[in-house]
C-alpha cells in the first residue's frame, strides 16, 4: 500500500503516523503544500493522510492551494481511498462532505480526555480501545458531523472530536499522533497560548502542554491499533 500525506506547514508533520507507516513497510510520499508541491495522481496511492495546520478551511484567499486541496480530497473520497484527517485535515474532510466548519464550542489547547461514543463502542475498529484517553488538542474551530457519518469521540470542551464515514474515512479533531519533536516545533512556531485569555480552563500553559508528553505512548498504542484495523484489515479484505 502507498500512503500520500498532505502537509500544510513545515512544523506539523505526520509524527507517529509516519512511525506506523514505516513499521508496516508501506511506501509513502509527503506533499508539502506550503512549498507549492504538486498533488499526485489519484490512482498513485491507496491511502490519503491530511495533516493539521494553523490556517482555517475558509482561508483560500491567503492559502490559494486550499481550493485545489479540497477538490483533491473529494476525488480521493469519491475514489474510495482510505482517508485519515487530523485537526485541520479532519475539518477539510468535513467540509468536502458538505457540513459546517466554524468556531468551536471552546478553544482547546492542551491535553484533555476524549471518550468513545456509544456507537464507537459497538464498532469492531474501536473494540478494546481505552474508553477515556488523554490526547493533545490544539484548535479553535471545529466541525459538525456530516450526514451519514458517525460520531466516534467527544470531549468535555468540544463534543465533535472525531467521526467515521463509511468504512474508509476517519476524521479526528485532536492529535493522537503527536510526538515530542513535533509538539516543540508547533509551540515554537505558534502564539496561540500567549494570545489566549487567562483563566480559560481548556487552555493549558506551555509547561503543562510539554508535561503532557507523558501520554505519548498511550496515544501511540491506541492510534496504531485504530488505524491498523481501519486502514489495513479492511484493505487486505478487499484485496
Amino acid at each position: 500500500m502507498k500512503v500520500c500525506i498532505l502537509q500544510h506547514v513545515s512544523f506539523e508533520g505526520p509524527a507517529m503516523i509516519l512511525d506506523w507507516i514505516k513499521e508496516k513497510g508501506f511506501e509513502f510520499e509527503i506533499i508539502k503544500l506550503f512549498e507549492g508541491q504538486a498533488l499526485p495522481a489519484i490512482d498513485s496511492f491507496e491511502m490519503l493522510v491530511v495533516m493539521g495546520g494553523p490556517m482555517s478551511v475558509h482561508g483560500e484567499a491567503e492559502f490559494t492551494w486550499l481550493g485545489e486541496e479540497k477538490r483533491f480530497i473529494k476525488s480521493a473520497i469519491d475514489s474510495q481511498k482510505k482517508v485519515l484527517g487530523i485537526c485541520l485535515g479532519a475539518q477539510l474532510i468535513a467540509t468536502v462532505l458538505g457540513t459546517k466548519v466554524g468556531k468551536a464550542e471552546n478553544k482547546e489547547i492542551g491535553w484533555f480526555p476524549v471518550e468513545l461514543s456509544p456507537v464507537a463502542k459497538q464498532n469492531q475498529v474501536f473494540s478494546d480501545i481505552d474508553e477515556n484517553i488523554t490526547v493533545l488538542h490544539f484548535h479553535g474551530e471545529g466541525f459538525a458531523i456530516p450526514d451519514a457519518a458517525e460520531l466516534i469521540f467527544s470531549s468535555e470542551g468540544h463534543q465533535n472530536q472525531g467521526f467515521t464515514y463509511g468504512d474508509n474515512i476517519l476524521a479526528l479533531q485532536f492529535h493522537f499522533e503527536m510526538n515530542e519533536a513535533t509538539l516543540k516545533s508547533i509551540l515554537e512556531n505558534t502564539s496561540d497560548i500567549a494570545d489566549s485569555r487567562s483563566g480559560d480552563r481548556f487552555i493549558q500553559s506551555e509547561n503543562a502542554v510539554l508535561a503532557g508528553l507523558k501520554y505519548q505512548e498511550l496515544c501511540k498504542k491506541n492510534l496504531h491499533k485504530i488505524i491498523s484495523r481501519m486502514f489495513i484489515d479492511s484493505y487486505v479484505c478487499r484485496e
